[in-house]
Formats: C-alpha cells, sequence, structure tokens
C-alpha cells in the first residue's frame, strides 16, 4: 500500500571494497558508487512526495570519514561518500523552505565486520605474521586522540537521533562527524 506517514529517512546502506586505482575495474567502481551514492538518491527519491505532503521530515544520510579525508587503496568508496556530502548539501538548499532538514553523519571506525575483521588486522599490521586483535586496536588507537581504536555503533545511532529529533530543527546541510575526535587534525 501507499504510505501516509514518513517522520524520518535514515540512508544507511553501504559497502566497501578496497583496491588501489591501479587494480580498480570499472565494475566495482560503478557497483561501489550505485549503492552508497544511488542508495541515498534513490531513498530520498522514495520518501520525498510523503515528506514534501506533510511539510516536514527528517532525512539523515550516513557518509563516512572517507568522505571528509583520503585514505589511500579506496578510490571509489571515498568518491561515493563524498558523494553523498555534496548530495546532502544541495538537497538541503532545495528542500530548506519546506520543513524538511536533510544532514549527513560521517562515522570513523566503527567497531562493525566493515571495520573490524581478520583481513584489516592483517592489513594494519603486515609487519606481524600473525597479528592479534589486541595489536590492531593499538594500531587504530593512534589514529584517534581520544585514544579509542574505534567508536561503538551507539555512538552513530545516539547523533541519527539527535539529528531526526526536534533539538535539530534549524540544523540542515550538515555534516556531523563521530571519529573519537579525529577530525580535530581537518581544517575544515
Amino acid at each position: 500500500g501507499e504510505l501516509e506517514r514518513i517522520d524520518v529517512l535514515v540512508a544507511n546502506a553501504g559497502i566497501l571494497h578496497n583496491a588501489s586505482i591501479d587494480r580498480l575495474t570499472g565494475h566495482d567502481f560503478e557497483r561501489v558508487v550505485a549503492t552508497n551514492l544511488g542508495g541515498v538518491f534513490n531513498s530520498v527519491k522514495a520518501v520525498l512526495p510523503v515528506m514534501l505532503a506533510r511539510g516536514s521530515g527528517r532525512i539523515i544520510a550516513i557518509s563516512s570519514m572517507a568522505g571528509r579525508r583520503a585514505y589511500g587503496g579506496a578510490a571509489h568508496y571515498a568518491a561515493s561518500k563524498w558523494g553523498v556530502i555534496g548530495l546532502v548539501k544541495d538537497i538541503a538548499l532545495d528542500l530548506a523552505p519546506t520543513g524538511i532538514t536533510v544532514n549527513a553523519v560521517c562515522p570513523g571506525s566503527v567497531n562493525t565486520p566493515m571495520a573490524v575483521n581478520d583481513d584489516l588486522v592483517r592489513r594494519f599490521r603486515p609487519d606481524l605474521d600473525h597479528p592479534t586483535m589486541d595489536d590492531f586496536k593499538a594500531e587504530m588507537a593512534k589514529f584517534h586522540p581520544q585514544r579509542v581504536p574505534w567508536v561503538e555503533p551507539v555512538d552513530i545511532s545516539r547523533t541519527v537521533l539527535h539529528l531526526a529529533s526536534d533539538d535539530a530543527r534549524h540544523v540542515t546541510g550538515d555534516v556531523l562527524t563521530v571519529s573519537a575526535g579525529m577530525m580535530a587534525r581537518n581544517s575544515s
């Protein structure tokens, strides 16, 4: 049936694929960009008629720290996540007069299988024959001024809940980063 009311959209689908530019295929580029950036666009288009009819709504897209700074080895992932930020900012301007807010959340390393897995443990500690999770944690903590290896999923959820609340009714076109202080090293 038809949806009568949609208050909040959280566009959170995403895939990560690592490949240096010399090994990156067109297929992998298109697949990552279609999912990570195209997924946000398609989700917004799906809920927009209902939100516009009601004159209110909250749209929150999940980008990534890779959308604010490059890491190497994943140009397609970075491009898709930078694209999410640009998409959010432009849509926010389009919808600002309508009562609909549009924002992005940029998680840093989050304790999920995408960011905490055996493959990454090996890649982060190539100097060790058999790196352990403790070795990985110690290396990851170096990236975060708060000296934690990663943030927890609930830290991202709380930020999303804030953006979905009436407390954030005048926050639109913004990018909130949850990265244990990593953005303090960037100029913007």
